[in-house]
């Protein structure tokens, strides 16, 4: 047998190897992007939906209704008799009323909202998102629970 050829023995191979994994392991989570749960991404074009309500509202002249439904877990759009849009809330995902309840979210002509309260949308695990409509200007902010 020919001991002269060149190469790498199996356990060099085998050094390199674990090596490299362990470079793995480490970089990888630095190299993931965020996942935007599907909660947030509702959130996200629920809070889309109420800007493009108000500035609806103030084009057109006319009231823009939200009409939530927890039984079809949806909430429609409304302009007069027009259905201007309907989403559904993801799975597990309720509206819950406190000041504002499930057909008092509207903006008037002017694009100011109609009542002042809040509402929270509430998941199974007890968290959610809490919508408040100071009064005056149609302006709104939500949190995290």
């Amino acid at each position: 047998m020919r001991n002269d050829e060149k190469g790498y023995t199996l356990t060099e191979m085998l050094i390199v190897l674990a090596v490299l994994s362990v470079l793995v392991l480490i970089a990888a989570p630095a190299y993931k992007l965020p996942e935007k749960s599907e909660e947030a991404a509702f959130i996200s074009v629920f809070e889309s939906d109420l800007y493009e309500a108000q500035i609806r509202a103030l084009a057109d002249g006319k009231p823009v209704h939200f009409l939530f439904d927890n039984s079809s877990s949806r909430y429609t759009i409304r302009q007069d008799l027009e259905v201007v849009n309907v989403r559904s809330f993801p799975e597990g995902l309720v509206f819950q009323e406190r000041t504002l309840g499930p057909r008092d979210l509207r903006y008037t002509a002017n694009g100011d909202i109609y009542k002042a309260g809040s509402f929270i949308f509430r998941s199974e695990d007890g968290s959610g998102y809490r919508f408040v409509f100071p009064f005056l200007r149609g302006r709104f902010y939500h949190e995290r629970l």
